[in-house]
């Protein structure tokens, strides 16, 4: 017994109640974890982000095909005016919070005004470049480069970090097309592209 006694007090002192437990403190150098929502299908429900109603109201689905995490987009300095917004406006799709805007065609387009002062957007090339500006830092980030074999026909948020963008390409024979929808995550710089089903 007198050899389990120092060792009773032992236990006893390592279980003492006035010893205190400290939450471990979160690093300060930690990055926030982002949460992305990976839809293999897109169905009607997305459509309604889209400004155009025969966008809108597209029947049937669209399959994921491909993704891909972009990490070498041109980015340039853009500051928006006022003249800017004037011209294209049309051709904007602004984020709900008004912080970043698709560009849809200011890239290779020219403007003209009609005799009822309507503008008219001309193509000056076969090429189009979807862009994405962000007011808050005045850059421009190139999303899309795309050749004569596709086209965009409407841009959408689904909130204030996803957005959609709606085209058709060409298939390899030139005559026929199928439709195609992009999504970006600003966050995870990352695309989806969807083929209508």
């Amino acid at each position: 017994m007198k050899k389990l006694l120092p060792i009773l007090l032992i236990l006893t002192a390592c279980n003492n109640s006035d010893v205190k437990t400290v939450d471990p403190q979160p690093d300060s150098t930690s990055t926030p974890v982002i949460v992305e929502k990976v839809d293999t299908v897109l169905t009607s429900e997305s459509f309604k982000f889209f400004t155009k109603p025969e966008k809108q109201n597209s029947m049937g689905s669209y399959k994921m095909v491909s993704t891909w995490k972009e990490d070498s987009m041109i980015i340039s300095e853009f500051s928006t005016t006022n003249k800017f917004l004037d011209t294209y406006r049309e051709l904007l799709r602004f984020s709900p919070d008004s912080i970043h805007y698709i560009d849809m065609g200011s890239y290779n387009v020219e403007v003209d005004t009609d005799a009822n002062g309507k503008k008219i957007y001309q193509d000056l090339g076969p090429d189009t470049e979807i862009s994405l500006v962000s007011m808050d830092d005045n850059k421009k980030r190139r999303l899309l480069f795309l050749g004569p074999g596709s086209i965009v026909e409407d841009a959408g948020w689904m909130d204030n970090e996803t957005l959609l963008i709606a085209g058709k390409q060409l298939r390899p024979d030139g005559n026929s097309g199928y439709n195609v929808i992009w999504k970006y995550h600003l966050p995870t710089h990352t695309f989806f592209m969807y083929e209508q089903q």
